[in-house]
């Protein structure tokens, strides 16, 4: 299989995974919805934060997909716009305060962050990186 396509391929489903993470929310035990209720914002805490905390989820929400697209077309821009939301995110969840998961939640998570750890292996430590030379027209 060449590399292109498997680029391609964790792509794709680093889409879903994250789609079905989203999914899982709603489905969360009621015993786990009331612990996370009573959970910090972390630095969020403090009024007037939580329409920050929104603004800059959305902000990585959409970052997130516009790179994802952008990399499955091997835009050049998608490279750094993926290494960006990967970096703020990391920095948003820490501060952002405790989170509680199910065991499932975890799983998904784990295979999530690998397949974002492959992406970002492929995109600067392989023959992909080379396919990024187009730019947005």
């Amino acid at each position: 299989m060449n590399l292109e396509k498997v680029f391609k391929n964790l792509v794709l489903l680093n889409f879903f995974v994250f789609i079905i993470m989203m999914v899982s929310i709603f489905f969360q035990p009621d015993d786990i919805a009331a612990i996370s209720d009573q959970l910090s914002l972390g630095v969020f805490e403090a009024e007037g934060r939580e329409t920050l905390a929104i603004i800059v989820i959305l902000i990585l929400f959409i970052s997130y997909f516009v790179s994802l697209l952008l990399l499955y077309l091997f835009i050049n821009v998608g490279k750094y716009l993926y290494s960006f939301y990967f970096v703020f995110n990391f920095l948003f969840i820490l501060i952002s305060g405790p989170a509680i998961f199910t065991s499932y939640d975890s799983a998904l998570d784990s295979l999530n962050l690998t397949i974002e750890g492959a992406i970002l292996i492929l995109l600067y430590c392989s023959p992909i990186k080379d396919k990024f030379i187009r730019q947005l027209k």
